[in-house]
This record gives structure tokens, C-alpha cells and sequence, in this order.
């Protein structure tokens, strides 16, 4: 498969895949001919291995590259993850639980894990947070 795609080639479509998911909040990929009638991208395209890798590096979760913050009217696909993982380390997300919403909650929690963890405790899930949230 590589022989028709460079690992160069590969590595770069690998990382504007994972910072467009990070960017926009998407959590699934899909080929052109899985939404239209269409023999894009082809099958000499390595689809599922993007797929597998895109969203995850070393089974690790990326941060996306933008600050996520309270906005409760806001759908946010990384608002889930962080959620489900202040949940899964004991913390109260609200009422509401896993729903993709950065309510007051997930905020209250948000700031417990950082003052628990010793970090800025601004409410805020920046890189640091990220990455001590994540690790």
C-alpha cells in the first residue's frame, strides 16, 4: 500500500486529517463513495488505516489546538471526551453527564480536576489541562 503512497505523502494526510477532526470536533471519517456514488477515494487508498490512526496517536487522545471553554450552546465533539474522562476519574460533569455541552458542570469539574491536579485553576481546558486530563 505504501508503495503507491509515500510515507511522506501518508504523514502529511495523516496530520491534516488528525488537525481538521481536532479543529472541527469530527469523530468519524468517511470516504467519498461511503456518502456518495462514487469510486473516490479508491482502493488503493488506505482508508481504514487513516481511520485508525487519525484520531489517535498511540491510542492517545490529541489535543485539539484550540482552548475549550464554558459555552453551553455549543456541541463540541472534545467537550464528550473530556467529559467522559473527568467522569471516569470520579468527577461530576452535571446533570446532564456525557452530552457534548460545556455547561456549568462540566465547568465546576473542570476546575476541580485543575485545582486537584495543581494546575491553573481558570476553568479553562488549555494544553496543560489536556495533557494531565489525558495522560
Amino acid at each position: 500500500m505504501l508503495r503507491l503512497w509515500g510515507q511522506t505523502q501518508y504523514s502529511t494526510l495523516l496530520e491534516l486529517t488528525r488537525s481538521m477532526l481536532n479543529k472541527y470536533g469530527i469523530s468519524k471519517v468517511y470516504g467519498h463513495r461511503e456518502l456518495y456514488s462514487t469510486d473516490c477515494p479508491g482502493e488503493n487508498f488506505p482508508l481504514d488505516r487513516i481511520r485508525g490512526e487519525a484520531a489517535r496517536s498511540g491510542g492517545k487522545l490529541i489535543y485539539p489546538g484550540y482552548l475549550i471553554k464554558m459555552n453551553p450552546a455549543l456541541e463540541d465533539n472534545n467537550v464528550k471526551d473530556v467529559q467522559e474522562k473527568l467522569m471516569s476519574r470520579g468527577y461530576n460533569v452535571g446533570r446532564c453527564g456525557v452530552d457534548g455541552f460545556f455547561g456549568r458542570g462540566t465547568l465546576e469539574a473542570v476546575e476541580s480536576f485543575q485545582r486537584d491536579s495543581g494546575l491553573a485553576v481558570d476553568g479553562i481546558v488549555g494544553v496543560n489541562t489536556w495533557n494531565k486530563l489525558f495522560e
